[in-house]
């Protein structure tokens, strides 16, 4: 985590126990932009130790990830959590999603 830590500071004030809602970052072209969080998702140090979660719940977005990547549907998962809805799901998907295309490279690319 320290070297995370050290590559992001250029480009963030990063305080880790403030500042985890913006590790949704890209950096491009040696620039750190902000992605926009879905407000469906809150990252909160008091709340489950700071893992991604459904705002107002805490039902984690890993839950959700591996409950789908263990083959259950949708409509099973929100059978299971009725305090979601369809509209969390998306939001934890896409959320995934922009963490997945996260990159930090210590080298510059070569023309």
């Amino acid at each position: 985590m320290d070297d995370a830590i050290a590559l992001l500071s250029p480009c963030i004030d990063f305080h880790p126990v403030v500042q985890w809602g913006q590790l949704s970052l890209a950096i491009r072209s040696g620039r750190c932009e902000p992605l926009p969080m879905n407000p469906r998702i809150q990252i909160d140090p008091a709340v489950c130790h700071g893992k991604p979660v459904i705002r107002g719940t805490r039902v984690m977005v890993a839950t959700i990830l591996g409950v789908l990547g263990a083959g259950d549907t949708i409509e099973t998962l929100l059978e299971d959590y009725p305090n979601l809805t369809r509209a969390d799901v998306s939001a934890a998907l896409e959320f995934a999603s922009q963490l997945s295309e996260y990159q930090v490279s210590a080298y510059e690319a070569v023309a």
